[in-house]
């Protein structure tokens, strides 16, 4: 696209492309609120014999522009709010795509604070002086700061302040960006997407759209412009950051829960921001490494965000998954992390972790990391969070009221059961899937007391049991409650029980067919162990049903005696 400049002698717009573009000053300044010079008005001054931009007062930021690029030997200046044909859609959104390159290729920047007066500031009061201005709170302003090597303050009479590069720790204080990044020596790529996003958390826009807009030269971003989008425009940006970056720090934002009633609330959380405010507090992270992790591939798809190799970690105290962000607010800190619940095969959503209570039952956290295929659901809606409400429906949660299982716990991974067998909270995700079976071997050694830190039986190997249990329907619904036609099962096999079995029918894919060949499964069963030393465990399992809500779920209980 072609860049037109003022004539900073003759007053007169003029075009140029590609290699011929002169050297060049620009404007940054915020927008008279009763308008600026258009296009169109300077169009039709150049056609003039007299120009008469003396009889307006907002002439005079044109002049004293163009007077000050003369004085700095500067033939030509840029102007936003003159030198872009606002009335056509299609130049004005190549225009803003390419601000932020015009902004970096000028020879220097003039940044025009309106409102401060050099006279009333003294080097005490200066910077509390300078923070007072609009200039620093306008979105577009941002770039305009950041883009150009040199950059030179004005007072509102066009009184000499002073210089980007001198002014660099001021700048700072008053911006939150780092020093490196104004004066050059730290490249902008090299800051975590979240710490950018920072920088514009208190900076506003006329119109909302331009919130977004305005940050896409920040993020080496070209996308069309549909105003009228409203807030969407800011996840069309980070779309299109997750699109050309694999930065996981683009998640780092506040975890609150959504809606104002308390009642209302939902836990699940979106995974993308409403505006740059949500990420306020990112303006000290870090990566954890040298720079985002290559191994990170994710992007965006209409289940949700898809990760082909997501690093979970167990919090089986919360019933959540942790997966680091791979950023950190120093290098005392932890690292940023995001908690996630199990809702479906491979799916998951972004849970508030305050909105759970620590349970001991399940047991504590696990060390352990595993590297697995998911999605993350990107957006909450209304209807999003009833379907998330309803993950829990027709659950079977293995519990056990004196130990703690999650270390013993190991589910086969073979089958539809291990994709709904939720870690965090030792529990099948059915959704009323009928028939469904599930199972896992049981290793009695590796429990833990409630009241202890010590196995249960820890002196005695007592080697593993199978659990297996299921949801059956029944031939008649007899209540008509919900769930009322469904039978939960619950059946225990000792090793040699289960060889026969496999004997008989080869690789068990069909549970509930492979322990009906026996016989009919029920809601409780009992199986004993013996070591060689003559020592002897009773496992005692029970299933239940509980209508907690709308819809039921079911606990498994093993006890050990």
């Amino acid at each position: 696209m072609p860049i037109r400049l003022i004539n900073n002698h003759t007053l007169r717009l003029e075009s140029f492309l590609g290699n011929d573009v002169p050297e060049y000053a620009i404007l940054s300044h915020t927008w008279d609120p009763d308008g600026e010079v258009t296009f169109q008005e300077l169009l039709r001054f150049n056609h003039m014999t007299d120009h008469k931009f003396y009889d307006r007062r907002k002439y005079a930021k044109i002049l004293n522009t163009c007077t000050q690029a003369r004085k700095d030997g500067i033939r030509y200046s840029w102007i936003d709010s003159c030198c872009i044909d606002k009335t056509s859609s299609s130049e004005l959104s190549e225009a803003i795509n390419s601000m932020y390159n015009w902004s970096q290729d000028a020879r220097i920047c003039y940044a025009f604070l309106t409102d401060f007066d050099l006279r009333d500031a003294t080097d005490n009061n200066l910077e509390a002086a300078l923070r007072k201005c609009r200039w620093f709170t306008r979105g577009w302003c941002l770039q305009e700061l950041l883009a150009p090597a040199n950059v030179q303050f004005f007072d509102s009479a066009w009184r000499h302040i002073g210089f980007k590069l001198s002014m660099c720790p001021l700048l700072s204080r008053i911006t939150s960006i780092d020093e490196g990044v104004l004066n050059g020596s730290v490249p902008i790529a090299s800051i975590p997407v979240a710490r950018r996003m920072s920088w514009a958390a208190q900076r506003h826009t006329t119109r909302v759209e331009d919130m977004a807009y305005s940050l896409f030269g920040i993020f080496n971003l070209r996308m069309p412009m549909l105003y009228g989008e409203g807030l969407h425009a800011f996840r069309r940006l980070q779309e299109g950051i997750i699109e050309s970056s694999n930065d996981l720090s683009i998640l780092a934002i506040s975890s609150k829960p959504v809606g104002d009633d308390d009642e209302l609330r939902s836990p699940f959380l979106g995974l993308l921001a409403a505006s740059p405010r949500d990420f306020e507090a990112c303006g000290n992270l870090t990566y954890t490494g040298t720079g985002p992790n290559l191994d990170d591939t994710f992007a965006i798809t209409n289940k949700g965000l898809y990760f082909r190799q997501a690093q979970l970690k167990v919090d089986t105290s919360k019933g959540l998954y942790m997966m680091s962000l791979n950023c950190q607010q120093s290098q005392q800190s932890e690292p940023e992390s995001i908690y996630l619940r199990k809702v479906g095969p491979r799916l998951f959503a972004r849970y508030c972790p305050h909105s759970v209570e620590d349970s001991v039952g399940r047991g504590r956290d696990d060390p352990t990391v595993s590297t697995e295929e998911i999605y993350i659901v990107a957006t909450i809606t209304p209807i999003t969070h009833l379907q998330l409400g309803q993950a829990d429906d027709y659950m079977i949660s293995v519990q056990s009221r004196n130990h703690t299982l999650s270390g013993a716990l190991q589910v086969i991974q073979r089958g539809h059961w291990s994709d709904v067998w939720d870690a965090s909270r030792l529990a099948f995700l059915t959704r009323g899937r009928m028939p469904f079976g599930g199972y896992c071997k049981v290793f009695p050694s590796r429990l833990q007391s409630i009241d202890s830190e010590n196995a249960c039986q820890k002196k005695h190997s007592w080697g593993h049991f199978f659990l297996l249990c299921g949801l059956a329907r029944k031939a008649a619904n007899s209540t008509g409650l919900p769930g009322s036609d469904i039978q939960p099962w619950v059946k225990l096999y000792l090793p040699e029980e289960w060889r026969d079995i496999e004997k008989r029918m080869g690789i068990v894919d069909d549970l509930y067919a492979a322990v009906d060949t026996e016989n009919s499964p029920g809601t409780s069963d009992m199986a004993a162990l013996h070591t060689v030393s003559g020592q002897h465990m009773t496992i005692n399992a029970t299933i239940e049903v509980v209508r907690a809500k709308a819809r039921p779920y079911f606990i498994l209980r093993l006890e050990f005696n």
